[in-house]
C-alpha cells in the first residue's frame, strides 16, 4: 500500500513540474517586458497590410468586431521573412488611428510594439538583440467605414544588441 502511495505522488509532482514548466514557457521572451530604444543594431525593412478577421465574428453587425490580422515581409540582405500574428482593437477601428493622429503611425506603433520580441523577428534572421519597430508609415487606407477596411504601410525594425 505504501508502494502505491508513493507512485501516486510521484506522479503528481511530475504533473506539477510539467504544468508549471508549460505555464513558464508560454510567458514568452522576458526581453520582450521592457523594449530598449532603438538607437542602434541592424534594421529590417518592409511592408505590413492589416484587415479585419471577420471570421471571429458573430451577429449582424460585424463594426463591432475588433479582431483584425496583419501580415508583415521583412527583408535584411538577401533573406526575407514573412510573419503574421491577429491584434485586437478595443474600441477603433483602423481607419480610427488614421483619423485620430494625422501621421496615424503613433497608435499602431504603440499597439504593436512588443509584437517583434514575441514573433522572434530578429531570430529568424539569425540577428542577436531585442527587435523594436524603429518606423511605422501608414501609405493607403481603403474601404474606411465599411466591414471591408485595409490598411497598407512601411515598417522598418531595429534589432537592439
Amino acid at each position: 500500500m505504501k508502494r502505491d502511495n508513493i507512485i501516486v505522488w510521484l506522479f503528481v509532482l511530475l504533473l506539477v513540474l510539467a504544468f508549471s514548466g508549460i505555464a513558464v514557457a508560454g510567458e514568452g521572451n522576458p526581453a520582450c517586458g521592457v523594449l530598449p530604444s532603438p538607437t542602434s543594431g541592424q534594421f529590417l525593412v518592409g511592408t505590413f497590410t492589416a484587415a479585419r478577421d471577420k471570421s471571429y465574428c458573430t451577429g449582424l453587425n460585424l463594426t463591432l468586431c475588433g479582431h483584425y490580422n496583419f501580415h508583415v515581409f521583412l527583408a535584411h540582405g538577401r533573406k526575407q521573412h514573412l510573419f503574421s500574428t491577429p491584434v485586437t482593437l478595443e474600441d477603433l477601428t483602423l481607419c480610427t488611428y488614421v483619423a485620430s493622429n494625422p501621421n496615424g503611425d503613433n497608435g499602431l506603433k504603440e499597439l504593436g510594439a512588443k509584437i517583434p520580441c514575441l514573433l522572434g523577428v530578429g531570430e529568424a534572421f539569425g540577428l542577436t538583440g531585442v527587435p523594436v519597430i524603429y518606423d511605422l508609415k501608414i501609405v493607403e487606407t481603403d474601404f474606411c467605414g465599411t466591414d471591408d477596411e485595409m490598411m497598407l504601410g512601411f515598417i522598418t525594425i531595429r534589432v537592439v544588441p
